[in-house]
């Protein structure tokens, strides 16, 4: 019979919780820096935010600080990930 062994594992960070506070901040005009997030995750999210007119900046690995503008409406269609995903839809700008 074979022994199991320990194993180290990382949790990915939430990409609906990450993605809903990035979008919050975004319409309330603030900033947030988004720490240990993974922005290949939620590119669908931080592409739909800059399609409002919200334009976030990179720093090393943290993925958002939104610098808003101006806000405008932009259509959204869900789709499995690694598109936008369907529990972010409600958070949309429509």
């Amino acid at each position: 019979m074979t022994k199991l062994h320990g194993a180290r594992h990382a949790v990915l960070p939430d990409r609906i919780e990450t993605g809903t506070y990035a979008m919050a901040v975004a319409m309330a005009g603030g900033d947030i820096l988004l720490q240990n997030s993974r922005p290949e995750l939620l590119q669908a999210a931080l592409d739909v935010i800059a399609r409002t007119g919200v334009t976030s900046r990179r720093q090393s690995r943290h993925p958002h600080r939104p610098q808003r503008t101006h806000l405008a409406p932009v259509e959204v269609t869900t789709a499995p990930f690694p598109e936008f995903p369907t529990d972010l839809q409600a958070s949309s700008w429509r």
